[in-house]
């Protein structure tokens, strides 16, 4: 009971669990670390609907996001271009669309469509990592000396699990190749993937 009444007397509001006003803007970011710390917790349901999230973005296979991305953002609500490279500019003997706001409307849902497995493949990597990171001796240790959340999660645990992250990722540049090849038959765009053919 002492804790709490002292934790309430520092500022923080004990029944909501949050920073009250009154803190200093830095204090309050430490102490909200625990919404970000959600995602780590298994079975909160904000760590489910990521876990689900990424399954989903796992599961699909490229061309069906694609022709799912088509349909809601070219067909539906008609903000997008559906296909093609749009206007391009000559830069002496090289083209691009890059340059161009039509080329870069143009860019979107192909980019989209490709990096949709890869995020859903590092989440669910980076996720399994830190629940094995905050497990150890460590963190232990880190959290005895009273280091806040963002120092525990940013300064120590993150940076020991980005090592096999930092591997799956350059592994997968075969597989975005791959992919390429197929996102760009389905956007009709030229690019690299039709090269490598």
């Amino acid at each position: 009971e002492y804790g709490l009444m002292q934790a309430y007397a520092e500022g923080f509001d004990v029944l909501s669990g949050k920073a009250s006003e009154n803190l200093p803007e830095a204090q309050r970011f430490d102490l909200n670390m625990t919404d970000i710390a959600e995602v780590w917790r298994r079975g909160s349901v904000l760590s489910q609907l990521m876990m689900t999230l990424s399954l989903v973005g796992v599961s699909l296979p490229t061309f069906l996001i694609g022709i799912l991305l088509i349909l809601v953002f070219a067909v539906v609500l008609k903000v997008l271009p559906s296909f093609g490279r749009g206007e391009v500019i000559a830069l002496g003997p090289w083209t691009t669309g890059l340059l161009t706001v039509d080329g870069l409307k143009h860019l979107i849902l192909p980019a989209v469509t490709l990096s949709i497995f890869q995020l859903a493949l590092i989440m669910r990597l980076v996720r399994s990592e830190m629940l094995e990171v905050l497990r150890t001796d460590y963190i232990k240790f880190a959290r005895a000396r009273g280091l806040p959340d963002r120092v525990v999660y940013f300064g120590h645990a993150l940076k020991n699990t980005l090592v096999p992250v930092i591997t799956i990722t350059g592994l997968q540049l075969g597989a975005i190749i791959a992919f390429a090849i197929i996102t760009e038959t389905v956007f009709q765009w030229p690019g690299m993937g039709l090269l490598f053919i």
